[in-house]
């Protein structure tokens, strides 16, 4: 075994992988479009699924907001269609329309937290930016253009739940990248910082 993988399985002795998980350590099925040949990739970032639960809350919530209705109506013996001058095609529209739009609301909520993720590959690290059907960006830095990296956990859930924003200082043209509400933000700074090292000691 050589030295940069007696190295590397230091730094990364466990791999962790999952389709949802916010922390995923040597994805073997992780590839994208710029990726260079030798190019690995290390460590893949999404934010804590806990910062989900508000809208998935308001999603639940939403929900049972036209059988709430309907049982108000019927506690008070109100009749629906009278009462607004309504058909029952209207209402029934009215009811998939709004199940439409929570349902096609929640699916792009999903789409934003699962594909906005960072990723610390052999080379680089790299923010995947991404907003559903709006824009796609990506920002990138080389690991060994990175100076400094320092992680906040602000409040209370970030402090119960473990998660925060990691700030990556570079000396490229992009001074700062931000890793935001991440899982174990301490252990992704610890590893950026390592992998940096690492990459910095490579024999050229």
């Amino acid at each position: 075994m050589t030295h940069k993988a007696e190295s590397l399985h230091t730094i990364l002795p466990e791999k962790k992988d999952g389709a949802i998980s916010s922390v995923i350590i040597l994805p073997e099925k992780l590839e994208f479009e710029t990726q260079n040949p030798n190019e690995r990739v290390y460590i893949m970032l999404r934010k804590h699924i806990i910062t989900n639960f508000g809208w998935v809350v308001m999603t639940a919530i939403s929900i049972l907001i036209p059988i709430g209705v309907l049982i108000f109506l019927k506690a008070i013996d109100a009749d629906i269609y009278e009462s607004f001058s309504l058909t029952r095609g209207q209402v029934l529209s009215a009811i998939v329309m709004w199940y439409v739009l929570i349902i096609t609301n929640a699916f792009m909520k999903f789409l934003d937290w699962y594909f906005n993720i960072y990723v610390i590959t052999s080379e680089r690290v790299i923010d995947f930016d991404f907003s559903p059907f709006a824009y796609h960006k990506i920002s990138e830095a080389g690991l060994e253009s990175i100076v400094d990296a320092t992680q906040e956990n602000i409040g209370f859930f970030p402090m119960l739940f473990n998660f925060g924003d990691v700030y990556v200082q570079t000396a490229g043209e992009r001074r700062e990248f931000d890793f935001l509400s991440v899982s174990k933000p301490a252990w992704v700074r610890d590893k950026i910082m390592d992998l940096r090292d690492l990459m910095v000691k490579k024999p050229k």
